[in-house]
């Protein structure tokens, strides 16, 4: 932005302190060359002999003798020709757009509830996990979030992790979509007959397609102790978010 001055500086001017100073800092930005001080002045806001014969030179140099006054008025040629030598600052350059998160087929999830079977009173707390992506060295944390939602737990992430490979390599943050945790458990036929337990983790992506179905060693519910039981399923479904 052009610098101004509220009066006139320089021979038979006003030479108000802060005018002055403004036209001795712009003199000395002018190489000596294109009419500035050979010695660079004393911005002390006082329009001496120096001040006013760099005014006169200046205006010499560019003007010649019919616009030689030795006076800066304001809005005037010797004005406006002096903030030519003070360009406003180039402006910042914009920020380079970060690098896109690589892709990948190789992952690991880490639940932060490490229990056998999750609480009676459970919340989308207890369904925040860490996605790591092993090739690149990333992680992202993601919450399962359902009903009124819970702040997700801070970790430990550690303990029972499964690895597991996308439909179709894919970021670390590139899991967000529909999540359903489901735990069956079923007859084992045979002779030794019994019940088994399966609980998996369930991400269906937003564009659609085949989910993918993680195992997870948590579950909805006990174990049942009736070695006839069994046939009984149960799931929870949300949106699975990332969260950090």
């Amino acid at each position: 932005m052009p610098k101004i001055i509220t009066a006139s500086v320089g021979l038979n001017g006003k030479n108000k302190d802060p005018d002055t100073r403004t036209i001795q800092e712009l003199l000395n930005k002018v190489p000596s060359g294109q009419g500035g001080p050979k010695a660079l002045l004393e911005i002390d806001g006082i329009c001496g002999r120096l001040t006013r014969g760099a005014i006169h030179n200046f205006q010499l140099h560019h003007f010649g003798w019919s616009g030689a006054d030795g006076r800066v008025d304001p809005g005037m040629q010797t004005l406006a020709k002096l903030n030519e030598f003070d360009p406003d600052p180039l402006p910042p350059p914009p920020p380079l757009p970060p690098n896109p998160e690589p892709l990948s087929s190789d992952f690991v999830i880490v639940p932060a509830y490490r229990g056998e079977v999750f609480p009676d009173q459970m919340s989308s707390s207890d369904f925040t996990y860490l996605i790591i992506d092993l090739p690149n060295n990333r992680e992202r944390v993601y919450q399962l979030q359902f009903g009124v939602g819970g702040l997700p737990k801070t970790g430990p992430f550690e303990g029972f992790f499964s690895r597991f490979v996308p439909r179709k390599p894919t970021t670390v943050s590139g899991f967000q979509g529909i999540g359903a945790y489901m735990t069956s458990e079923t007859i084992n036929p045979g002779l030794h007959s019994g019940t088994s337990i399966r609980s998996t983790l369930n991400l269906f992506p937003p564009e659609g397609g085949s989910g993918i179905s993680i195992p997870m060693k948590t579950h909805l519910f006990k174990k049942s102790t009736n070695p006839d039981a069994g046939g009984m399923t149960t799931s929870v479904t949300g949106n699975f978010v990332l969260v950090r």
